[in-house]
């Protein structure tokens, strides 16, 4: 599965301090996910990711980031965003084009908005999510 990812208000606070629960949300979804960066400092062509995460990140973080691939887009961040493949995005901010392209995808569902001025532990919940989920179906195959 795909999984992309914004970074600012997602991954790093507003207030420039990363999420809680970053580390082991890295450590799991790197290893078990498709990571693609769909953020702005990866756009047209360039790839200003790194640059932008050593302002915030330690090293050990840093490190687990460039594991996630680089994704370009141009104008909506739904550019970037493989529809053939089952996939989950994790954004900060929808734009209404954005929604109206994952509507017409039938996976406006896919898309998992986040706020951690309201919920500093949201990162945390969804890596939850994804490692039952991702329980769930290995325990399902083993009955099939």
């Amino acid at each position: 599965m795909n999984l992309y990812f914004d970074i600012d208000g997602v991954l790093i606070q507003k207030d420039g301090k990363p999420a809680n629960g970053l580390l082991e949300f890295l450590e799991y979804t790197t290893e078990h996910f498709n990571c693609y960066w769909l953020t702005t400092h990866c756009r047209n062509g360039g790839n200003r990711v790194a640059q932008h995460l050593k302002n915030f990140l330690p090293n050990e973080l840093l490190t687990l980031t460039e594991k996630i691939q680089p994704n370009d887009w141009i104008n909506l961040k739904t550019d970037g965003i493989d529809f053939s493949q089952p996939f989950l995005w994790l954004d900060d901010y929808l734009m209404i084009a954005e929604k109206q392209v994952l509507e017409k995808n039938n996976c406006l569902q896919n898309c998992i908005q986040i706020n951690l001025m309201a919920d500093p532990n949201q990162l945390l919940q969804v890596l939850e999510t994804l490692k039952y989920s991702a329980y769930s179906i290995i325990e399902k195959g083993k009955n099939l």
